[in-house]
């Protein structure tokens, strides 16, 4: 299965949080799966692929990306989980159950207490859970299928495109071209153990699927060792000509499995935190 979990915690502590705190979130997260199975967690520390889960940095209404924040006891901030499969949900929610009262997070130098973990849509909009059959499913009875539909970049996103051949150097795509972005969902899809439709459907997509607006901006962020650049916005996209309907499905399919996956480079570090909407086609309201 596919969860999101969004965690609310107080500050109990004044301080600054950095101004790049997905790392600080890759870090406590590991510290949780280790004290719950070590072998998981140096598991997913050696894992080569993509990483299983993908995490938000802390939120809070006032913060802005790439600044400090200072913060002052009392504040409150949301934390973002998704697990794209079971052993680490089992793995998640075996620590908090093993304790009697919620357990301190630590990040940088702030105490966070939890004080609430939503694991439902109707109980938080970020949360949810469902299963790569569900999500296929969805549109089997649809008609018309959707032909537009929006991705917001809640947090930076920058997406792999290989090495450059001369410098050895890593290169990314920091605009939201429909291939890379529905190439990059349809890899993680067939990662967590969804049935990939492989390279013809990133053909379908390229004579099918156009980005028709977007509003985005650009970002810097440090991360140590180096900084990495990404986007925020919105994009829309639509489905274009006369696409097979078994296609057409599947791209929506993967529109909602963003929610759970993000998009691109460093998910499991803050990067590439998507909300999608799939817009209900007008001719529809229309004939209701």
């Amino acid at each position: 299965m596919l969860y999101a979990l969004v965690f609310e915690l107080v500050a109990h502590n004044d301080g600054m949080l950095p101004a790049n705190t997905g790392k600080l979130t890759h870090g406590l997260f590991f510290n949780i799966i280790r004290s719950i199975d070590r072998d998981v967690a140096t598991a997913l520390h050696n894992r080569k692929e993509r990483q299983p889960f993908s995490l938000s940095p802390l939120h809070h209404p006032r913060m802005k990306i790439g600044r400090p924040y200072r913060v002052k006891a009392g504040y409150t901030f949301e934390m973002r989980v998704a697990l794209l499969n079971d052993s680490l949900f089992d793995s998640v929610i075996a620590f908090f159950t093993n304790k009697y009262t919620l357990p301190m997070l630590y990040v940088g130098e702030i105490d966070l207490e939890i004080t609430a973990i939503h694991t439902t849509g109707g109980s938080h909009p970020r949360a949810g859970y469902t299963t790569h059959e569900a999500l296929r499913n969805r549109w089997d009875d649809a008609t018309p299928l959707p032909t537009d539909v929006t991705l917001y970049f809640r947090t930076p996103t920058a997406i792999s495109r290989g090495k450059d051949p001369r410098t050895k150097r890593k290169r990314y795509w920091l605009f939201p071209e429909p291939l890379p972005v529905w190439h990059n969902l349809r890899r993680q899809w067939g990662y967590t153990g969804g049935d990939d439709p492989g390279k013809a459907f990133d053909a379908w997509i390229e004579k099918h699927i156009q980005l028709v607006s977007h509003r985005l901006q650009t970002h810097i962020l440090d991360f140590d060792r180096f900084q990495q650049r990404g986007f925020t916005g919105s994009a829309t996209f639509r489905c274009v000509g006369d696409p097979d309907r078994a296609d057409h499905a599947f791209w929506l399919a993967l529109c909602a499995f963003s929610f759970y996956a993000g998009i691109g480079y460093k998910t499991s570090a803050g990067f590439g935190q998507v909300a999608p909407k799939i817009h209900r086609p007008k001719w529809a309201d229309e004939e209701n």
